[in-house]
């Protein structure tokens, strides 16, 4: 049930922005999926899996929660539109494993993927401008959100 259940998403869901060309052209789900992945992999960010610090709990497990968590502005069940912005390199994670999560949870699924290019900062990925001291606050400060939404 879950096959059919990602393949009603994928051909429901919304898909916009600048990428979302690679949503449209996206493989087909891995035959599996898994709960955790190196934490070397992700530079250590991440929520360890308890009892294997060298692993960190999948961020789609994670996104996938923040959806049931309760908001003071409503919750994820309530909106009237659901909506993900998500950079490229997340697109298959958010056609996937979100979508099974959520349908394994009970919880509804996005209606909308915005799907966005990867953002770089003077060539540089945001972790590694972080690390020389530009953030994503101090550019939207600096240039205002539109130009870092569409920068």
């Amino acid at each position: 049930p879950f096959a059919e259940g990602i393949a009603a998403f994928r051909a429901r869901v919304d898909l916009r922005g600048p990428a979302a060309a690679l949503g449209r052209a996206s493989a087909a789900p891995p035959a599996t999926l898994s709960v955790s992945r190196s934490a070397s992999r992700t530079g250590g960010h991440g929520v360890p899996v308890p009892g294997d610090p060298g692993q960190v709990i999948h961020s789609g497990f994670v996104a996938a929660a923040s959806y049931l968590a309760p908001r003071p502005d409503a919750g994820w069940a309530e909106a009237a539109t659901r909506i993900q912005v998500l950079g490229k390199g997340l697109l298959n994670l958010h056609l996937t494993l979100v979508p099974l999560l959520c349908q394994a949870l009970d919880a509804p699924t996005a209606d909308v993927l915005h799907v966005h290019h990867h953002l770089r900062v003077e060539g540089r990925s945001p972790r590694e401008a972080a690390a020389a001291g530009i953030t994503a606050s101090a550019l939207v400060e600096r240039h205002g959100p539109t130009a870092v939404r569409w920068g």
